[in-house]
């Protein structure tokens, strides 16, 4: 049985493309805005939601994505959907990319210690050299869900 919030991932994923829930991997071939547009709901999705199931659907999604191509949009898209002054954003954003590649979110860490907010700048304190060990151990909330949402 599917939950509500992967129906409703499904159905905006769908509208993207249709089946494009299924083979995240054409994201870079949408027409137009589409794939930097769906990869800025991807990104809300797994930094500004507050409900895990939602958070874990874009954290998956990312993660499903061609890596050379998100690397490649992912600042343009970020500065345009995130705020990483927020705390909460900033948070999640370094833990989606974790599951990215831990490399990238050490960068992101490394940003965010120079933020204007001290609460992002204690959470990137807080958060520095421990990326990878985050997703090791936290890689079975996305193996929960399947290969696919």
């Amino acid at each position: 049985m599917t939950d509500l919030y992967t129906e409703a991932y499904r159905r905006r994923m769908d509208a993207f493309g249709p089946g494009l829930w299924k083979r995240l991997d054409a994201v870079p071939t949408l027409p137009g805005n589409g794939a930097t547009e769906c990869l800025a709901y991807v990104l809300e999705l797994a930094c500004k939601a507050q409900n895990i199931a939602n958070i874990t659907l874009g954290r998956l999604a990312l993660t499903q994505m061609p890596r050379s191509w998100l690397v490649e949009h992912l600042a343009v898209v970020t500065s345009s959907a995130l705020d990483l002054d927020d705390n909460w954003e900033f948070r999640r954003y370094v833990e989606a990319l974790a599951f990215v590649d831990p490399a990238l979110a050490e960068m992101a860490v490394e940003r965010g210690q120079a933020s204007s907010n001290p609460d992002v700048r204690e959470s990137a304190r807080d958060m520095a050299g421990t990326c990878a060990t985050f997703a090791a151990r936290n890689r079975d909330s996305l193996a929960e869900r399947g290969e696919r949402p």
